[in-house]
C-alpha cells in the first residue's frame, strides 16, 4: 500500500512539472541511460527515460555558469585568469586556450567557455561573479534551485567530476531553457568556431576555437541541420552527454541526453540518441489552430436589451493553438465555454466570457468579446411607469372619492 501511495505522489510530481505527452517508445533504442525530450512553447515532455534519475553532467555543467555570468555581468566586463584559476584543475581538464595573467572579457571568456569547452574559462568566470570556486558553487545550488530543479547539486562550474555534482536530464532542460532566453547565449552556442582576438598575453590573431558540438558541424557525420546548439560534456564517469535543441515550423525541441555510450567502432550515441529523438518529435508532433481570433464561440440572449440587440454572438479574442500528436491532427475538440452575467448594456469588444479546450493534458484558453452592442431595453421602465401612474390616479381618485363622502355625509347631519 505504501508503495502505490509513493508511486502515485511520483506521477503526480512529473505532470505539474512537466506535461505530459511524454511516452517510451521501446522502438527509438535510445542508448542514453537518461533522456528527455521537450517541446519549448508548451513545457511539454514528448519523451523521456529515467529523466529525473541522478547523473553525472561533466561539461553540461557549463550551461548553469554561463547562466549566472549572464545574469551578474555584461559582455564587455574584463578580468585576468588568475593562477588559482588555473592551478585548480586537475590532470586531463586543463584546456590550453588561455594562461595566466591574460586579461580577457566576459564575451571572449564565454565563447571560450561554451564553444570548445574551456575549462580554465569556467573557473576565470566563476572568481568573477561570486570571488571563489566555492561561493559560486553555492549561488549554483541557490539558482538552480530556483529554477525548479528537483535533482541537482554543483560543486564547481565546469564539470569537473565529484560524486556530489550530479543532475539529471529534466534538470538540465530547466536551466538550458532559462540560458535561451539570453540571445548572447543563443548565439554562442550556435557558433561551430570563434577566433580569439589578440591580447596582453598573446598578440597574434591565431587562436581559432572550435566546437564540439558535431550536431551543428556540417562537415560531420552527425550534422543535424535542425539542430541549434548547445553543450556536449564527457567525463570516464558521465561518459558521453549532450544538451542540444533544433528548430523546425515554428517548433523547437530541447533533447537532453546523459550517460551515453560509444559503439566498438567510434559511433557517438548522444548524437543518434539525438537525432532520433528529434525525428520523433517533428514527425509525431505538431501544431494546430484550434479556433481562429474572430470565430464566434456561441449566440446567447441578453437580458434587458432590446429587440433587435438582445441577441450577442460571442467572439474569441486571438487565436487557441495547441500542440497535439499527428493522429489528432483532424480531430474535434469539445470547448468549455464559462459565460459571465450579462445583462444590457454591453458594448462591443468587451470581455464577456472565456473558453478553453483541454487537450493531452494541456489547457489552452482565450477570452471571449462581444460581437457588437447590446443596448438596454427601456419598454419594461415605460410600462412600469405607465402602470405607476394608472396606480397613482386610481389611488388618487379613490383618496378624493372618500373625501367627498365624508363630506356629503356632513351636511347631511347638520339642522337648518
Amino acid at each position: 500500500m505504501k508503495k502505490k501511495i509513493v508511486l502515485f505522489f511520483l506521477i503526480i510530481l512529473f505532470l505539474f512539472s512537466t506535461s505530459c505527452l511524454a511516452v517510451n517508445n521501446s522502438e527509438l533504442n535510445i542508448n542514453s541511460e537518461a533522456c528527455i525530450l521537450v517541446e519549448d512553447s508548451t513545457n511539454t515532455a514528448l519523451y523521456e527515460k529515467n529523466s529525473k534519475e541522478k547523473m553525472f553532467p561533466a561539461s553540461t555543467t557549463k550551461i548553469l555558469t554561463a547562466l549566472l555570468v549572464l545574469e551578474h555581468c555584461k559582455l564587455d566586463d574584463s578580468t585576468v585568469v588568475s593562477n588559482s584559476a588555473v592551478s585548480e584543475l586537475e590532470a586531463g581538464y586543463v584546456t590550453p586556450y588561455i594562461t595566466v595573467g591574460e586579461v580577457l572579457t566576459v564575451e571572449q571568456l564565454l565563447n571560450i567557455l561554451l564553444i570548445p569547452s574551456g575549462n580554465v574559462a569556467g573557473n576565470v568566470l566563476a572568481e568573477l561573479v561570486s570571488g571563489s570556486i566555492q561561493d559560486f558553487s553555492t549561488l549554483m545550488n541557490k539558482r538552480a534551485k530556483e529554477l525548479g530543479c528537483i535533482n541537482s547539486h554543483f560543486t564547481n562550474p565546469y564539470g569537473k567530476h565529484d560524486d556530489n555534482h550530479y543532475t539529471c536530464a529534466y534538470d538540465l532542460y530547466l536551466i538550458t531553457k532559462e540560458a535561451m532566453k539570453y540571445n548572447d547565449f543563443k548565439n554562442i552556442v550556435s557558433k561551430t568556431s570563434y577566433d580569439l582576438e589578440p591580447t596582453n598575453k598573446h598578440s597574434r590573431n591565431d587562436r581559432t576555437l572550435y566546437t564540439t558540438n558535431d550536431l551543428i558541424k556540417s562537415s560531420s557525420t552527425y550534422y543535424y541541420k535542425y539542430a541549434i546548439g548547445i553543450k556536449t560534456g564527457f567525463t570516464s564517469q558521465a561518459k558521453e552527454c549532450l544538451v542540444s535543441a533544433a528548430t523546425k515550423d515554428n517548433m523547437t525541441l530541447y533533447a537532453i541526453m546523459l550517460g551515453a555510450d560509444k559503439s566498438d567502432s567510434g559511433i557517438s550515441y548522444r548524437y543518434n540518441d539525438a537525432k532520433k529523438l528529434f525525428d520523433f518529435g517533428f514527425n509525431n508532433y505538431l501544431f494546430r489552430t484550434i479556433k481562429s481570433k474572430g470565430n464566434s464561440i456561441k449566440t446567447v440572449e441578453v437580458k434587458g436589451a432590446t429587440n433587435n440587440t438582445k441577441k450577442l454572438d460571442l467572439l474569441i479574442d486571438s487565436n487557441i493553438t495547441a500542440l497535439i500528436s499527428v493522429d489528432d491532427e483532424y480531430s474535434s475538440f469539445i470547448p468549455d465555454i464559462e459565460i459571465n452575467e450579462l445583462s444590457a448594456p454591453i458594448e462591443a469588444g468587451s470581455i464577456v466570457g472565456k473558453v478553453s479546450y483541454s487537450i493531452n493534458g494541456l489547457n489552452y484558453s482565450a477570452n471571449l468579446i462581444a460581437a457588437s452592442n447590446v443596448e438596454k431595453s427601456y419598454t419594461f421602465v415605460i410600462i412600469l411607469g405607465i402602470a405607476s401612474f394608472i396606480l397613482f390616479m386610481l389611488v388618487l381618485k379613490l383618496i378624493l372619492s372618500k373625501k367627498k363622502r365624508k363630506k356629503k355625509s356632513k351636511y347631511k347631519g347638520r339642522l337648518y
